[in-house]
């Protein structure tokens, strides 16, 4: 639990410095088997995924966490063909550490799945993917085996 509380005060830090009127709206924790992809060969990471959904329409930041380090991917965009395979687009993606954003790259694209029951009862895996076209470089990121997930409404 104090994973989730250090990983969102440092999210919402964040975003309040770049947008004062971003609120979430929604938080999902989703713990699970998480693994994560830079550049070559996969590494753990923590078995807490946090989804936070923004009441101004600016749309969503999953993050996933290594020791201290925050790997915040945003998506503005969505769309639901198929509820059991619930699609987000990702457009940026930012690296943050000790309260610093080390990284943040707008021009990164990509998509993100989450495999889901019809009723959202029960949640499967996340799956993200992300990448520079103009830099070659790209990034997996990873929940397997959801195995429980809470929401808080704000």
């Amino acid at each position: 639990m104090r994973l989730v509380v250090f990983a969102v005060a440092l999210i919402c830090g964040a975003i309040s410095s770049v947008l004062a009127e971003t609120v979430p709206k929604y938080m999902v924790t989703f713990s699970g088997t998480c693994k994560f992809k830079l550049i070559e060969g996969f590494f753990p990471c923590s078995d807490k995924v946090i989804l936070v959904q923004f009441q101004n329409g600016m749309g969503a930041q999953y993050v996933f966490v290594k020791d201290e380090t925050l790997f915040i991917l945003s998506s503005h965009s969505d769309r639901q063909p198929n509820l059991e395979n619930y699609y987000s687009s990702i457009d940026k993606l930012e690296i943050m550490k000790a309260k610093e954003i080390e990284l943040s790259d707008n021009r990164m694209e990509g998509e993100c799945h989450m495999k889901l029951n019809s009723s959202a009862t029960e949640f499967y895996s996340i799956d993200r993917e992300v990448y520079d076209r103009a830099k070659g470089i790209g990034f997996s990121f990873i929940l397997d085996d959801i195995n429980s997930f809470d929401k808080k409404q704000f």
